[in-house]
């Protein structure tokens, strides 16, 4: 937000200023990177990023150099577009040869690798069980995803729609409080309400919690002493007639306060438009049937109405009740809808 307000400033200043060929460029936006197929793209704070996440859960241990570039991140991007499809972009001081070297090493170790990194002309590619993926660098930026994805998305040119958009997700200083800011120009919310939609905004209100904490460990070499060390002591406590690991410590019990709440903002054609979906929402009238609670829950929700844009409040105490696994039907049936 704040680069793209500084670029508006900056050419505010140009138009009363002689105009000089030696200008600089204007900052860096992801809206470089974002092609005309996009329907959303959201923006996380590092230690939210969905696939990090994932990631550092995979393992009670990780490689130093894991964790410094996890450090250097800023903010990461995910750029979705029909049928479900997304890349990835990150936005920090990760220099080219420290991630190539990192990555290998550590997705070896965590064996979702076989550790193999090499250059395809502009392109890093990593070779995983999940798939080959495909990296290049942009100055401050790093597009991570599938070669068409990758390839796709730096020939794209800068639409004024995601221009836009990308000014209003957040920066390095945006995310004291917000976890995630997902903005979309996609039907997923007509398909909700019933109403048509020009856009819609999404923001994730989460404390931080910082990075989690794991065992370090310095180099393949010494992940292997530590294996070794591992190994002698669950042969020990085997002889002692011990099972291999110490009993594990209780459970902390979940905080009693909402753990996360945010907003949701839907823009309309008109005002009468936006009026007529929160009346839909309060009074229950959806699109396609929903589980009692959930529906319950959702017409409860807090809302109000600012010019076009329906503006709705939630925490994770408005959702008691709500099975998990319904509400995860629930946003595939949404999606399901958005996608016909």
């Amino acid at each position: 937000m704040r680069s793209a307000f500084l670029m508006v400033g900056l050419a505010a200043c140009s138009s009363s200023a002689p105009s000089s060929s030696l200008s600089p460029p204007p900052p860096p936006s992801i809206a470089q990177f974002v092609p005309a197929t996009t329907t959303s793209v959201a923006a996380w704070r590092p230690t939210d990023i969905p696939v990090l996440s994932f990631l550092d859960s995979a393992n009670p241990e990780m490689f130093e150099c894991w964790r410094a570039l996890e450090e250097k991140l800023v903010v990461g991007y995910q750029v979705f577009s029909r049928p479900g499809a997304s890349f990835t972009i990150l936005e920090g001081d990760l220099p080219r040869s420290d991630v190539e070297n990192c990555v290998g090493e550590a997705l070896l170790y965590n064996q979702l690798s076989t550790g193999e990194v090499h250059r395809d002309g502009d392109l890093t590619v990593v070779e995983t069980k999940l798939g080959t993926v495909y990296a290049a660098w942009r100055g401050r930026y790093v597009v991570v995803g599938s070669r068409n994805d990758v390839t796709t998305a730096l020939a794209a040119t800068a639409l004024p729609v995601w221009t836009e958009a990308s000014a209003e997700l957040p920066g390095k200083d945006g995310f004291a409080r917000t976890a995630g800011v997902a903005i979309g120009t996609d039907l997923m919310f007509a398909g909700l309400l019933g109403v048509a939609t020009t856009r819609w905004k999404i923001v994730i209100e989460l404390p931080s919690r910082g990075w989690p904490a794991k065992k370090m460990i310095k180099s393949g070499a010494d992940a292997l002493e530590r294996f070794g060390e591992e190994q002698a002591r669950i042969a020990e406590r085997k002889k002692q007639g011990l099972p291999p690991e110490e009993p594990a410590a209780a459970p902390t019990p979940p905080p009693r306060d909402p753990v996360f709440g945010g907003s949701v903002e839907i823009r309309y054609a008109t005002a009468a438009d936006a009026t007529r979906a929160g009346q839909a929402l309060a009074q229950g009238k959806f699109a396609f049937e929903l589980e009692q609670n959930l529906a319950a829950a959702l017409s409860r929700l807090p809302q109000s109405i600012t010019g076009s844009t329906l503006i709705i409040h939630f925490d994770q105490a408005k959702f008691a009740g709500v099975e998990l696994e319904k509400l995860q039907a629930w946003m595939a049936r949404m999606q399901a809808a958005t996608a016909r």
